[in-house]
């Protein structure tokens, strides 16, 4: 402990990590969970219940765990464990006691932490991720080449853990996204039907793809196809139709002037994003139609509350928009 009273970290970044519902600063996420304050251990899951996890320690990777270890969780998380199993998880059972900037015991004990690429972190104990925590941050940071080879192993997994974990260090390093190579393996997740739809919004979101390749045909071809072939229901407490509201906001890329019956699908979604966003793109292509698919959705019988107070705001925007142009 004396060595991480002496190293304290900047109060703006140990904040960012002491609360699992903190949305910290996004990069790669096997230097993110490297704080003064936080473990990443090799360890096996001893016993759970629905709000703990009891580990032992089996190896440490970052800065020293105690022998046992215990961690809050969630009973949806600790569901998905298994008794037994070994795992490398990434925690905090540090804070900083902010008047005398002093590092004390988590108040509630330790938790996992949770960034981009690691909600929670807690992997299967395979090498990949090993091999990636084994390189020290100095060296991470410049994002050499040689980090290629097993960043590429770990986005060919089909876990989703493990995979999300290895497409987020690879988008975060910008650097790597001009190698033609990478852009390949890109293109193969974004196409992939049976990569999770989390993995494609994310590079979508975080500027995984070049212009060149929004603009290309295969992207096209993709983004056209779910744009006329995806459910336009969603579960509202979920976040699904965030892919589909980032394909809208870049559909100026791909779609033609004479798609937009493609968009006007969207109308009927019950989310409110998704028609607003599907709306953004409409008007500027047929102002005229923007106004009638809405009109024509304010007259179904069934129109959900807070849809209907959106529709009519936006129709009120559509019609100002309209009188202005009458005016030029």
């Amino acid at each position: 402990m004396t060595h991480l009273v002496k190293l304290i970290l900047l109060l703006s970044f140990m904040t960012m990590v002491f609360d699992v519902e903190a949305r910290p600063t996004l990069g790669p996420p096997s230097i993110k969970l490297k704080t003064e304050i936080s473990n990443i251990a090799q360890v096996k899951l001893e016993a759970k219940s629905e709000n703990k996890l009891h580990f032992l320690l089996q190896q440490n990777i970052h800065n020293e765990a105690t022998e046992k270890i215990v961690v809050r969780t969630t009973q949806q998380v600790s569901k998905s464990l298994q008794v037994g199993q070994s795992y490398i998880i990434g925690y905090i059972a540090w804070q900083v006691n902010k008047p005398r900037k002093e590092v004390v015991a988590r108040d509630g004990g330790a938790v996992l932490m949770s960034l981009p690429g690691a909600e929670p972190a807690i992997f299967n104990d395979v090498a990949e991720i090993r091999d990636l925590f084994s390189i020290e941050v100095a060296e991470a940071l410049s994002s050499p080449e040689s980090l290629l080879p097993v960043i590429k192993t770990g986005i060919s997994s089909d876990d989703f853990q493990i995979q999300n974990f290895f497409v987020t260090e690879l988008v975060t390093r910008k650097s790597f996204l001009n190698i033609p190579s990478v852009m390949i393996d890109i293109q193969k997740l974004i196409v992939d039907a049976d990569v999770d739809w989390r993995i494609k919004y994310f590079i979508l979101a975080n500027e995984g793809l070049k212009e060149s390749q929004l603009r290309s045909s295969w992207f096209e071809d993709w983004a056209t196809a779910t744009l006329l072939n995806s459910s336009t229901q969603f579960d509202l407490s979920g976040s699904e139709a965030s892919l589909i509201v980032q394909l809208l906001k870049k559909s100026e890329y791909y779609l033609h002037a004479d798609q937009t019956a493609i968009l006007e699908r969207w109308i009927n979604s019950n989310n409110t994003g998704v028609v607003e966003s599907m709306l953004d793109v409409l008007k500027m292509m047929e102002l005229d139609d923007a106004i009638k698919i809405v009109n024509a959705r304010l007259q179904q019988t069934l129109v959900d509350e807070s849809m209907r107070v959106t529709l009519n705001n936006y129709l009120t925007r559509l019609n100002n928009q309209k009188k202005q142009q009458q005016k030029k």
